[in-house]
């Protein structure tokens, strides 16, 4: 329905121009835009502009939308060869009035009427986009340690050694596994020394622990469990249920009314009560704004009870949505943000418990500048955000390798800053500090490249709380990416990972106390062991590092 509302909300486009098509003189960009029931308009916003390969570029401004009450926008991109049809979305509902100068576009919708104002194009490297991510990482991963060393009287003493190491670390990063995994002792071992946390790929869901109605089995899923208590590794569930019917069990599938209601039921039942507390995490009802199967045969609350119920069984555990086509693109019109979002708010209002934001993150040529913006939007509900299925798609080597210019290919922003004043919004474009981070190892396969851009770009997120890769092995290989082939040696994406391991830890950390008896370092989040030796003394003690902006402080008496 048509009305007279204004609605204006602010953009940032975002895009490296040396992964656009040679030369690079003409550059259109526009803004698609139409109600909720209608067809995009295109409305052609740059024309010629002066674009240099190598450097990223901002365009920053304000839209302001006449004639209807909510509209979907969504911008695309054009060069003189390619056409890039979708590099952000947003749905577009709050009314303001803007008392700034415009400039006025036609639309090919004569309903619509679009003002843009304070639009300029501003160009940035890709060494500020790393030199970014790096600060946060530095201020989000790390925390000051000042040790302090005295003798039994309280006499600080300089010039002890100080010899101090990370034995673990606070961020959960992991993989999923499979039952291949279960007598597999190299495959344990490549595991252990590198993850903290897993991931069982398929052997909870309904398929493997029921496949026939009654006859339920978690044989294989509490061997898998006793492999991940033995090594102190957490564990996420996944899933409960999936909304996808290729992935129900037939009987199920072939289930309705009271039926299908006391199967679900036992289903949660049954998962609850064996494995109450085991697990950090349940991805209750997957991938569920794609697929409803079980609200249409069960009505449009069965997604709300199901929260509830687990909730009810086990009220420690974080309950999460798990979802794709959310950081990996905008063109899934069934998955953007802000459809995430609305239905997140449509189960807190409806009562349900959740705490947990799961993004599966299956990629093929990542958005990056796309991918933070989406971070950014989620990260207001204050809510913790997991990566939870990463992979780059393995066809992309299949196609083609990576040619020696250090392309990151299209890396662009749509983002909308709707919440404050209209004066606090301008104020937040004069801040915005963006770059982009194009990996100068350019010999590798583009899925170890971009596994690695993606990778650094969730760490460097301070909304991210965790990130699993989708990459149990398998005889016949992976899902889409492998770390390793069958005999545990490191494939290009494996070495990525390895090498990302390496930095994102605390090296042994040495030196020696000054005089005023202290000795500091910046560490990663975790847990230390830490030695001191003066003279003929020396003493072994531990400590931790936790999320905090003051430096921790810890003495050790010899």
């Amino acid at each position: 329905m048509r009305g007279p509302s204004s609605l204006c909300l602010g953009v940032i486009l975002l895009f490296h121009a040396s992964s656009l098509a040679s030369p690079y003189g003409s550059l259109s960009l526009s803004l698609s835009l139409s109600d909720l029931h209608s067809h995009f308009p295109n409305v052609n916003l740059i024309g010629e502009s002066d674009l240099k390969g190598g450097e990223g570029n901002i365009w920053p401004g304000w839209v302001q939308i006449n004639g209807a009450s909510s509209a979907h926008v969504r911008a695309s991109l054009m060069t003189e060869h390619t056409i890039y049809n979708c590099i952000g979305t947003v749905v577009a509902k709050w009314i303001c009035t803007p008392d700034f100068v415009k400039m006025h576009v036609n639309s090919n919708d004569s309903n619509i009427n679009i003002s843009i104002a304070s639009a300029s194009l501003q160009p940035f490297t890709k060494e500020q986009w790393r030199m970014n991510q790096q600060n946060k990482i530095n201020s989000e991963r790390k925390r000051a340690v000042t040790v302090h060393v005295s003798d039994g009287h309280g006499d600080k003493l300089q010039g002890a050694e100080i010899m101090a190491k990370q034995v673990s670390k606070d961020f959960p990063f992991g993989s999923a596994i499979a039952k291949t995994i279960l007598g597999n002792v190299p495959y344990q071992n490549w595991f252990v020394e590198r993850f903290n946390a897993v991931v069982f790929e398929n052997e909870l869901k309904w398929e493997a622990t029921e496949p026939k109605p009654g006859q339920i089995n978690y044989t294989t899923s509490d061997q898998m469990l006793e492999f991940v208590r033995a090594n102190q590794i957490v564990a996420r569930g996944h899933n409960i249920f999936w909304e996808d019917p290729k992935y129900i069990p037939k009987w199920v599938r072939n289930l309705t009314g009271l039926e299908l209601q006391s199967a679900v039921s036992s289903r949660i039942e049954s998962l609850m009560r064996k494995y109450k507390e085991e697990f950090i995490h349940w991805d209750v009802s997957n991938e569920m704004l794609h697929y409803d199967l079980y609200e249409q045969r069960l009505g449009p609350n069965a997604t709300l009870h199901f929260f509830e119920t687990v909730h009810e069984a086990d009220p420690l555990v974080t309950l999460f949505m798990n979802e794709f086509n959310v950081v990996e693109t905008c063109s899934d019109e069934n998955s953007t943000v802000d459809v995430y979002i609305e239905r997140m708010r449509e189960l807190k209002e409806g009562g349900v418990k959740m705490d947990g934001i799961g993004l599966e993150g299956h990629f093929t040529v990542p958005n990056l500048a796309l991918t933070r913006a989406v971070l950014d939007k989620l990260a207001t509900l204050g809510l913790p955000i997991w990566l939870t299925e990463v992979d780059v798609s393995s066809k992309l080597d299949q196609e083609t390798q990576v040619s020696n210019s250090p392309t990151l290919g299209l890396a662009l922003l749509f983002t909308f800053l709707m919440q404050g004043s209209v004066e606090k919004r301008m104020v937040a474009f004069a801040h915005i500090k963006i770059s982009q981070y194009v990996s100068s190892i350019t010999a590798l396969p583009r899925v170890a490249i971009y596994l690695e851009e993606v990778l650094r770009e969730g760490f460097s997120h301070p909304s991210i709380h965790g990130i699993m890769m989708w990459t149990a092995l398998h005889p016949n290989g992976c899902y889409q990416m492998c770390l390793t082939d069958n005999d545990f040696n490191n494939l290009p994406a494996g070495n990525v990972v390895d090498k990302l391991l390496k930095e994102w830890q605390t090296g042994p950390e040495q030196g020696q106390t000054d005089e005023h008896g202290a000795y500091s370092f910046y560490g990663f989040l975790g847990e230390y062991q830490v030695t001191v030796t003066y003279g003929n003394r020396s003493v072994n003690s531990t400590f931790s590092l936790c999320k905090s902006d003051e430096t921790r402080h810890f003495n050790i008496q010899l």
